[in-house]
Protein backbone atom coordinates (compact mmCIF):
# COMPACT_ATOMS: atom_id res chain seq x y z
CA UNK A 1 0.00 0.00 0.00
CA UNK A 2 1.41 3.45 -0.77
CA UNK A 3 1.86 6.03 1.69
CA UNK A 4 -1.32 7.76 0.25
CA UNK A 5 -3.26 5.33 0.68
CA UNK A 6 -1.73 4.12 4.24
CA UNK A 7 -3.12 8.04 5.48
CA UNK A 8 -6.51 7.85 4.47
CA UNK A 9 -7.16 4.38 5.75
CA UNK A 10 -5.51 5.80 9.17
CA UNK A 11 -7.86 8.34 9.35
CA UNK A 12 -10.75 6.46 8.16
CA UNK A 13 -9.89 4.16 11.03
CA UNK A 14 -9.95 6.80 13.19
CA UNK A 15 -13.25 8.49 12.06
CA UNK A 16 -14.92 5.11 11.89
CA UNK A 17 -14.24 4.55 15.42
CA UNK A 18 -16.33 7.14 16.52
CA UNK A 19 -20.23 7.40 16.41
CA UNK A 20 -21.16 8.35 12.86
CA UNK A 21 -24.23 10.41 11.28
CA UNK A 22 -24.25 7.11 8.39
CA UNK A 23 -24.99 7.68 4.69
CA UNK A 24 -25.01 11.88 3.64
CA UNK A 25 -27.14 12.13 0.42
CA UNK A 26 -26.42 14.95 -2.21
CA UNK A 27 -29.09 15.99 -4.89
CA UNK A 28 -27.13 16.66 -8.25
CA UNK A 29 -29.32 16.86 -11.02
CA UNK A 30 -32.24 14.47 -11.64
CA UNK A 31 -30.15 12.28 -9.27
CA UNK A 32 -28.63 11.63 -5.53
CA UNK A 33 -24.68 10.97 -4.61
CA UNK A 34 -24.69 9.05 -1.59
CA UNK A 35 -21.08 9.47 0.94
CA UNK A 36 -20.70 6.34 3.04
CA UNK A 37 -18.68 4.27 4.86
CA UNK A 38 -18.20 0.38 3.94
CA UNK A 39 -20.41 -0.46 6.75
CA UNK A 40 -23.25 1.59 5.69
CA UNK A 41 -23.56 -0.64 2.11
CA UNK A 42 -25.50 -3.44 3.08
CA UNK A 43 -28.35 -5.20 0.94
CA UNK A 44 -30.59 -3.70 2.95
CA UNK A 45 -29.24 -0.08 2.25
CA UNK A 46 -28.93 -0.94 -1.80
CA UNK A 47 -32.33 -2.43 -1.52
CA UNK A 48 -34.29 0.68 -0.12
CA UNK A 49 -32.71 2.74 -3.58
CA UNK A 50 -33.57 0.17 -5.92
CA UNK A 51 -36.78 2.26 -7.00
CA UNK A 52 -39.39 0.80 -10.39
CA UNK A 53 -38.49 3.68 -12.30
CA UNK A 54 -34.26 2.54 -11.12
CA UNK A 55 -34.13 -0.85 -13.06
CA UNK A 56 -30.41 -1.07 -12.78
CA UNK A 57 -30.16 0.09 -9.00
CA UNK A 58 -27.76 2.26 -7.81
CA UNK A 59 -24.01 2.92 -9.23
CA UNK A 60 -21.81 1.88 -6.26
CA UNK A 61 -17.88 2.99 -6.32
CA UNK A 62 -15.30 2.24 -3.88
CA UNK A 63 -12.98 5.00 -2.95
CA UNK A 64 -10.19 2.47 -1.41
CA UNK A 65 -7.12 1.16 -2.69
CA UNK A 66 -9.17 -2.21 -2.06
CA UNK A 67 -12.00 -3.90 -2.77
CA UNK A 68 -14.27 -4.56 0.19
CA UNK A 69 -15.62 -8.26 0.37
CA UNK A 70 -18.93 -6.97 2.15
CA UNK A 71 -20.00 -4.63 0.02
CA UNK A 72 -19.00 -6.62 -3.37
CA UNK A 73 -21.57 -9.35 -1.80
CA UNK A 74 -24.01 -6.62 -1.08
CA UNK A 75 -24.14 -5.89 -4.39
CA UNK A 76 -23.75 -8.84 -6.40
CA UNK A 77 -27.05 -10.04 -3.89
CA UNK A 78 -28.86 -7.14 -5.18
CA UNK A 79 -27.47 -5.37 -8.47
CA UNK A 80 -25.75 -8.53 -9.89
CA UNK A 81 -22.20 -6.92 -10.27
CA UNK A 82 -19.24 -5.73 -8.34
CA UNK A 83 -18.72 -1.94 -7.22
CA UNK A 84 -16.76 0.56 -9.84
CA UNK A 85 -13.54 0.36 -8.07
CA UNK A 86 -11.95 3.97 -8.09
CA UNK A 87 -8.79 4.51 -5.65
CA UNK A 88 -8.57 8.11 -5.18
CA UNK A 89 -5.16 8.04 -3.16
CA UNK A 90 -3.13 6.69 -6.15
CA UNK A 91 -2.02 9.17 -8.09
CA UNK A 92 -0.44 7.20 -11.02
CA UNK A 93 -3.81 6.18 -12.12
CA UNK A 94 -5.96 8.60 -10.74
CA UNK A 95 -6.49 10.94 -13.49
CA UNK A 96 -7.31 8.29 -15.83
CA UNK A 97 -10.14 6.47 -13.91
CA UNK A 98 -11.62 9.37 -12.52
CA UNK A 99 -12.53 10.48 -16.06
CA UNK A 100 -13.97 6.53 -16.61
CA UNK A 101 -15.74 6.96 -13.11
CA UNK A 102 -16.95 10.17 -13.88
CA UNK A 103 -18.68 8.80 -17.22
CA UNK A 104 -20.78 6.17 -15.26
CA UNK A 105 -21.51 8.63 -12.21
CA UNK A 106 -22.70 11.48 -14.41
CA UNK A 107 -24.89 8.44 -16.68
CA UNK A 108 -26.49 7.75 -13.25
CA UNK A 109 -27.38 10.95 -12.02
CA UNK A 110 -28.52 11.96 -15.61
CA UNK A 111 -31.28 8.86 -15.50
CA UNK A 112 -31.92 10.41 -11.88
CA UNK A 113 -30.35 7.02 -10.08
CA UNK A 114 -28.55 6.90 -6.94
CA UNK A 115 -24.51 7.34 -6.84
CA UNK A 116 -23.07 5.64 -3.51
CA UNK A 117 -19.47 6.76 -3.49
CA UNK A 118 -17.88 5.05 -0.14
CA UNK A 119 -14.49 4.74 1.44
CA UNK A 120 -14.02 3.16 5.03
CA UNK A 121 -16.11 5.77 7.47
CA UNK A 122 -17.19 8.09 4.46
CA UNK A 123 -15.58 11.21 5.66
CA UNK A 124 -12.40 11.39 3.62
CA UNK A 125 -11.85 9.26 0.19
CA UNK A 126 -15.70 9.31 -0.85
CA UNK A 127 -16.13 12.33 0.62
CA UNK A 128 -13.12 13.97 -1.31
CA UNK A 129 -14.65 12.36 -4.67
CA UNK A 130 -18.20 13.42 -4.02
CA UNK A 131 -16.86 17.04 -3.86
CA UNK A 132 -15.13 16.87 -7.35
CA UNK A 133 -18.20 14.91 -9.14
CA UNK A 134 -19.86 17.75 -7.87
CA UNK A 135 -17.14 20.65 -9.23
CA UNK A 136 -17.50 18.61 -12.52
CA UNK A 137 -21.35 18.13 -12.20
CA UNK A 138 -22.17 21.73 -11.46
CA UNK A 139 -19.41 23.68 -12.49
CA UNK A 140 -18.65 24.54 -8.47
CA UNK A 141 -15.49 25.57 -7.50
CA UNK A 142 -14.53 23.82 -4.12
CA UNK A 143 -15.36 25.40 -1.54
CA UNK A 144 -19.01 25.46 -2.64
CA UNK A 145 -18.80 21.94 -3.41
CA UNK A 146 -17.31 21.00 -0.25
CA UNK A 147 -19.80 22.97 1.54
CA UNK A 148 -22.58 20.62 0.26
CA UNK A 149 -21.07 17.64 2.47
Amino acid sequence: MDADNLVFEAKGNDEWRRDRQGPSQIKVGKGYIWVCGEDDVTADFLRSLCGDDDAAGPLVVTCKDRRVPSVNRACQDVLGSDPLFFNIGFAPDRERRFTEVYGAVKGALDRASHVILHCRAGVHRAALAATVVLMFARGESFAAARACL
